[in-house]
């Protein structure tokens, strides 16, 4: 009785921790949020369709500058900003809260569907990796895709359970795919699976009707990513921008060269990128355990299905990227590296059963202290503030300090965020426009639109190599230095603009009027000339 009395105190003592720790966890996901920065280049691009369109128009044409995302995914952000505001906030708020939803969805997967005995250990690593701090805290759909495909993988292991019916699964598979092309993968899998145990009759009754109406629910989600792809996706993918860089990042089942061999491994680090932001260890701990896991589960009758689903949605991935459909870059394939780390949980009671208490506990401090120090690291501000990008200062000095006489520049790379920060009110030619129709700098009221000034080299996997288009660089100083006072206004670490301000130098003065986090506002005032009036 007192041994059985201790153990209740130690199990509630743990359970108290893990909620402790998850809540400090989940406030650090929170602190980025509440400092609200600017939207960077790729958030304002998205944002240009979500606030300038209305519903049909979101998908009656590609998103504006060659963006990529699910109808699910804009519509919800759309529903958010018609109901609460266009703030930064808003267009946030669907991402933190698919991380919230992943905390829980990441537990039940392990606990109820790979029947891991430590669940709390690896959805704490979950919760502190800092890799996905960032994608909380962005108008991206990542994080919404990590929430899609854990929910997939949980209503596959719940169905092969018994405790799921079948069409249930069906209805919400046709749904998610329209809300997450990551969970597609794993969704196609699933029904792979679904169907060849339909035709061998494994876990289905062996009447006829009963197996057809299960295959006919495999075809009404087949039928639902045929729509999707003939509506959306493909229109999708196919317009968004560096489709010779995604040609460059396809996947190489069979390496026939050094360069292949190459490109492979850093492929390698592109989907072990969120683990290894919380150390190289911790990366090549979680690989190793899910390696035993998956192992562990394809032996196991109960998870074999689920297991299998998990492993054939990364064969799957890969398949659609050898052909160009999908290029293996981090945020794309995050979702692979959450699988792994599900995994694990399962890797882990393998070498529990093994007693190597020292080990183990080598083990646990990796798999928690690790990304938890990292993670506290990354909510400072210096580390939520993007360098070259932060441009709430540098808008606010302009509003109270520009005179109506004063011209601003806009680069190029600064186009997507100042016209997020004025609102749209400016039109500008951005409907079906992907990101290398710039086009060339033109005047609108007292605003200068200039050119995308730094050109990228694609001739190297994973190589954001480049170099400054001159021209695009002499065009716009050509312009600026027209009028007698101009403001020159850039983001994203805009590698232009010293060449730009440099030239600038030889027709008048140039003063750094703010420099918020790296991201200088410039004034230009030009030399006298014939024909001013000062």
């Amino acid at each position: 009785m007192y041994q059985k009395m201790n153990k209740d105190k130690v199990s509630s003592f743990g359970r108290a921790s893990f909620f402790v720790f998850a809540a400090i966890g989940i406030v650090l996901h929170v602190i980025p949020y509440i400092y609200n920065r600017s939207l960077w280049i790729d958030e304002a691009m998205l944002a240009s369709s979500i606030l300038t369109r209305n519903f049909g128009e979101l998908i009656s044409y590609p998103l504006d500058w060659g963006q990529s995302a699910p109808v699910g995914y804009l519509y919800t952000v759309k529903l958010l900003t018609e109901i609460v505001g266009h703030e930064e906030y808003v267009l946030r708020m669907w991402s933190l809260f698919s991380f919230f939803c992943c905390v829980f969805l990441f537990y039940f997967v392990i606990r109820y569907v790979f029947s891991a005995k430590h669940p709390e250990i690896f959805t704490l690593s979950f919760i502190f990796l800092p890799f996905f701090m960032r994608y909380s805290n962005e108008l991206k759909p990542y994080m919404s895709d990590n929430m899609f495909v854990l929910l997939s993988l949980l209503l596959f292991g719940l169905w092969q359970k018994g405790n799921l019916k079948f069409s249930v699964l069906v209805v919400s598979y046709s749904v998610i795919i329209w809300f997450s092309f990551a969970s597609i993968f794993f969704i196609a899998s699933g029904m792979i699976i679904a169907v060849i145990e339909i035709l061998f009759g494994i876990r289905t009754p062996s009447s006829t009707a009963l197996r057809a109406k299960k295959l006919c629910g495999c075809i009404v989600v087949a039928l639902s990513f045929a729509v999707n792809y003939r509506l959306w996706l493909s229109v999708s993918s196919t317009h968004a921008g560096g489709a010779d860089f995604f040609a460059l990042t396809r996947f190489i089942f069979l390496p026939s060269s050094l360069e292949e061999i190459i490109t492979m491994l850093k492929m390698m680090k592109q989907i072990l990128a969120p683990l290894a932001s919380a150390d190289k260890t911790f990366a090549v701990t979680v690989s190793v355990l899910a390696i035993a896991g998956l192992v562990a589960c394809l032996r196991d009758k109960e998870t074999l299905p689920v297991s299998a689903a998990a492993a054939g949605s990364v064969l799957l991935m890969c398949v659609a990227s050898s052909m160009g459909f999908y290029p293996i870059i981090t945020r794309l394939v995050m979702f692979v590296s959450v699988e792994l780390l599900a995994l694990s949980a399962k890797g882990f009671d393998i070498l529990e059963r093994r007693g190597n208490r020292p080990a183990l506990s080598l083990l646990i401090f990796t798999l928690l202290i690790v990304p938890f120090l990292k993670t506290v690291n990354d909510a400072r501000p210096s580390k939520v503030y993007m360098q070259g990008t932060e441009v709430a200062d540098n808008v606010s000095y302009l509003r109270d300090n520009a005179a109506q006489t004063d011209m601003i520049y806009v680069s190029g790379h600064g186009t997507p965020v100042f016209l997020y920060e004025n609102g749209y009110k400016l039109w500008l030619p951005l409907h079906g426009r992907t990101w290398g129709e710039q086009g060339v700098p033109f005047v609108k009221d007292n605003y200068i639109f200039g050119q995308t000034t730094m050109v990228f080299d694609y001739k190297k996997s994973y190589s954001y190599e480049g170099h400054l288009n001159m021209k695009a660089i002499d065009e716009d100083v050509s312009l600026i230095v027209r009028y007698p006072s101009v403001y020159i206004f850039s983001s994203h670490s805009d590698k232009g603009i010293p060449a730009i301000i440099g030239k600038l130098q030889s027709y008048g003065t140039v003063t750094e009027v703010v420099s918020q986090h790296d991201n200088p506002l410039y004034h230009f005032i030009r030399r006298p000339q014939n024909g001013d009036n000062s």
